[in-house]
């Protein structure tokens, strides 16, 4: 299985909080709904969870991070 960069990045930019690397990594191509297979298949709206990032939460819904992905 391929990794795609800007999956990773907008991973790692929900794990942070980090709103405008998450923008970067959705306007470069990131899948909102990827899985990482490195951490039991969470998304980036799962990690964003995780770690009390609520901005980011709500941002990564606002833009249709599915809430079923499991």
């Amino acid at each position: 299985m391929a990794i795609y960069v800007p999956d990773w990045q907008l991973y790692n930019a929900a794990k942070d909080g980090d709103i405008e690397r998450m923008r970067t990594a959705l306007s470069n191509g990131a899948d909102i709904n990827w899985r990482n297979p490195r951490t039991l298949n969470r998304t980036s709206l799962h990690e964003a969870a995780f770690n009390n990032r609520s901005d980011a939460v709500q941002w990564l819904l606002s833009k249709g991070a599915g809430i079923d992905s499991r």
